[in-house]
């Protein structure tokens, strides 16, 4: 008896050692796809280069999903199914994912932003952006519908141009430069017009 016990024991912890630790797989196209379900921790996974990020969970409509690692958090949506974020090249530790049902995560090697005159970003919740390069001193016209009870932030590593509580659009500045560490903090979708 005692011996099925610690068997049944061990089939348990085997099995939630391996629920908890899915490994990082490299897609054919040296993508690297994370899958599970629910919320779960994963091993960590490096980067070569900067990646596109593009994430589902098909469960999370009602409920939210995060990506995060001990480095940051590209992705925290909430009520959403899909969405993208910008991970910059690197070794990621101590990452876990909250989610609701089966979720997949694949990082894809990014283009490197072109160079414009104006640039458009698009999303929807808590997530980072590709870094991009400003040619001239430029206004910022940011819109977050869902903001009107919450804050609305757009930060880089070199400024943080807009930080608004209980706003659903603004107006703000950035000078002429390079900007990384994108990172975007909001409730439901926005737009940020950069001109």
């Amino acid at each position: 008896m005692h011996k099925r016990l610690i068997r049944a024991t061990l089939l348990v912890v085997g099995a939630t050692l391996a629920v908890i630790a899915p490994a990082a797989l490299a897609g054919s196209d040296g993508a690297v796809v994370l899958r599970g379900s629910d919320s779960q921790n994963v091993r960590p996974f490096v980067l070569k280069q900067d990646a596109d990020v593009a994430w589902s969970c098909p469960g999370c409509g009602e409920s939210n999903f995060i990506f995060s690692t001990d480095q940051e958090i590209p992705v925290n949506a909430l009520g959403v199914t899909h969405g993208s974020s910008f991970l910059e090249r690197g070794r990621y530790t101590g990452v876990s994912i909250s989610a609701d049902g089966p979720w997949t995560i694949r990082m894809t090697a990014s283009k490197l932003s072109p160079v414009r005159r104006t640039y458009t970003l698009r999303g929807v919740d808590s997530q980072k952006v590709r870094p991009f390069t400003l040619t001239h001193d430029s206004d910022v016209i940011w819109a977050c519908g869902g903001c009107s009870d919450s804050n609305f932030i757009f930060a880089t590593d070199q400024d943080i141009p807009v930080n608004a509580l209980n706003s659903t659009h603004g107006k703000s500045f950035l000078e002429r430069g390079r900007y990384t560490s994108v990172s975007i903090s909001a409730d439901g979708p926005w737009t940020i017009v950069l001109r």
